[in-house]
């Protein structure tokens, strides 16, 4: 087939051609105009679970009747909180759900805050960095300061779910050990007594 067959192909055909090249462009600017821009939001967690370059965390500093925890252990209990649907919930409710989420605000209150948190579960992304002690945060939102509002306030309720998490497991210990020294002393004393 020679150029000038292939131009009257083309001539002939082209209102076919036309549409074939004209449709696309149409298709991806009506996208780009009526899409709905999403922002993203990103902050990152360094987690304090020590400086060792190994896998292990340091047995030094635990107790010998105490569990052996890995760094990626520590990293995954970090993650469940915070994916967490209580902590999800606390930040949806300090934000304000009309704030966050306006399309669900019409809906019943019940209805809407688990609609909220199943679109927050979805706009949340939270997945650790590799070989490292950090945990990389996005959240997706219709305006940049709504998604930097959001993971200032999850990282806020997520320090303090981390303490109370920790603070209870580290006073359970704390009381046990006290409970010990103290009967150790009271035996001490009855010796002393007798």
């Amino acid at each position: 087939m020679s150029a000038r067959e292939i131009i009257s192909l083309l001539f002939r055909e082209r209102i076919a051609v036309l549409i074939a090249l004209v449709i696309p462009v149409l298709l991806a600017i009506g996208a780009y105009v009526w899409a709905t821009p999403t922002y993203t939001a990103t902050t990152k967690l360094l987690l304090g679970t020590g400086q060792k370059s190994d896998n292990k965390a340091d047995v030094s500093q635990q107790n010998a009747n105490a569990p052996f925890v890995t760094k990626q252990e520590v990293v995954n209990s970090e993650l469940e909180i915070l994916t967490s649907r209580d902590l999800a919930r606390a930040t949806i409710e300090d934000i304000g759900l009309a704030t966050l989420y306006p399309g669900l605000a019409g809906r019943a209150p019940e209805a809407a805050l688990e609609a909220a948190l199943e679109r927050f579960t979805r706009d949340l992304v939270v997945k650790p960095v590799k070989a490292s002690d950090i945990i990389e945060v996005n959240f997706d939102a219709a305006s940049p300061e709504l998604a930097q509002t959001v993971l200032r306030q999850l990282t806020e309720r997520y320090q303090q779910k981390h303490i109370e998490v920790y603070s209870r497991s580290i006073s359970g210990f704390l009381d046990t050990q006290v409970a010990g020294f103290e009967h150790n002393l009271r035996l001490i004393e009855n010796e002393i007594a007798e």
